[in-house]
């Protein structure tokens, strides 16, 4: 199960809304996966875990903002993130930015819905 690196909460729900802090490629062992492909299939799955213990999916998303470190990784990024929904996709950033926490190559956060 993922947990956060820091004092602050992985989610928060307000109202029917869910934000859900920054979201690294950490393995169970609380390191960082450094091969492109597998920290962003890691980073998905560690965000999916998360929403799944709200009840919530990919389908629930309507905002994501992904921050990677390199422009080249685009493609692959975009290769595998689109195999994570099955509908429409939420609304999306990415920001290409010089450095992450742990030296990762990606961080990943987002906002979901869920109607009462």
């Amino acid at each position: 199960m993922y947990k956060a690196i820091g004092p602050y909460s992985l989610i928060k729900k307000v109202s029917n809304f869910y934000f859900i802090s920054g979201i690294l490629p950490l393995n169970e062992e609380g390191l960082i996966e450094k091969e492109a492909r597998n920290a962003f299939k890691l980073v998905m799955e560690n965000l999916k875990g998360i929403l799944s213990k709200e009840g919530l999916s990919f389908e629930n998303l309507v905002k994501v903002t992904v921050y990677l470190t390199d422009p080249s990784h685009i493609k692959l990024f975009n290769e595998i993130y689109s195999s994570y929904f099955q509908k429409e996709f939420p609304a999306r950033s990415l920001v290409v930015v010089n450095a992450l926490p742990m030296n990762s190559l990606i961080e990943i956060e987002a906002i979901a819905y869920k109607s009462s």
